[in-house]
């Protein structure tokens, strides 16, 4: 027997079990209703576990992330020539000294460091984590 004959999802958020649901052979499912229901007869009865894989949400969100971190990149390009031909010393060296660039936030700024090129890096960091993750889970879809 196919899942759906067993419950459909009514309203959009409310699942409704019908009753040829071989559910109520399972021990302890009489306290149950709807999702926490359902959850423990797939968990007891994994043949009957099916769930959306959204692949094709996942790949216009991949896409999305994709335009995103290319915006990022060339805004992070852009700092990085403004910074190299500054006339500032410390921000010239940027691309190559990791505390010079890391010492352009906060207290320890000098004058003339506004810190927009690690703030930007680190901006790009999230927008490559948060990408990495999404295409690790989709990958596995």
């Amino acid at each position: 027997m196919p899942v759906c004959s067993f419950f459909r999802v009514k309203h959009s958020s409310t699942i409704v079990l019908s009753d040829s649901c071989p559910m109520a052979d399972i021990p302890d499912l009489t306290s149950c209703e709807g999702y926490t229901k359902l959850a423990r007869f797939i968990a007891e009865s994994s043949e009957y576990a099916t769930f959306h894989g959204f692949t094709v949400l996942y790949a216009e969100n991949l896409l999305y992330l994709q335009a995103e971190i290319v915006q990022l990149e060339k805004e992070l390009r852009m700092i990085q020539d403004e910074d190299r031909s500054s006339s500032h010393e410390d921000r010239q060296n940027y691309h190559r000294d990791w505390g010079k660039l890391r010492a352009s936030i906060g207290q320890a700024a000098n004058e003339g460091e506004d810190g927009r090129q690690l703030a930007k890096i680190e901006e790009l960091r999230g927008k490559l984590n948060e990408y990495c993750t999404c295409l690790d889970v989709s990958v596995r879809e």
